[in-house]
């Protein structure tokens, strides 16, 4: 781990001030396109490369958030595999699954958290 700069506590005080109001704002809604759509999750989207670490750090350590649509938009990737279809309406997806499959992906990459 680096050692902190006052650029990387503010960019870190902010992801975790959006993350917050993701969680408090959908934390209800089983659609994973109210997170997705949110204001504060398209943010973080926006925040670029820089957020990747926390997002990891944040996943690794069980938050939650489902944030694998977010990674994707940044990095292009998505090393996790599809989910399976179990009838005409209904997915299912292994989130643990999906977790490690970026954790691994992203130490594969370099990333550090």
């Amino acid at each position: 781990m680096q050692p902190k700069t006052q650029k990387t506590e503010e960019l870190e005080a902010k992801f975790n001030e959006l993350a917050e109001q993701i969680r408090r704002d959908t934390g209800f809604s089983s659609h994973i396109a109210d997170r997705v759509k949110h204001p504060a999750y398209q943010e973080v989207v926006g925040m670029g490369e820089a957020v990747l670490p926390l997002i990891f750090r944040y996943m690794e350590e069980g938050k939650g958030g489902f944030w694998f649509h977010a990674l994707s938009a940044i990095t292009g990737a998505d090393p996790t595999t599809p989910p399976r279809r179990i009838n005409e309406d209904f997915v299912a997806l292994n989130i643990s699954e999906m977790e490690q499959a970026w954790l691994i992906w992203a130490r594969q990459q370099g990333y550090r958290w």
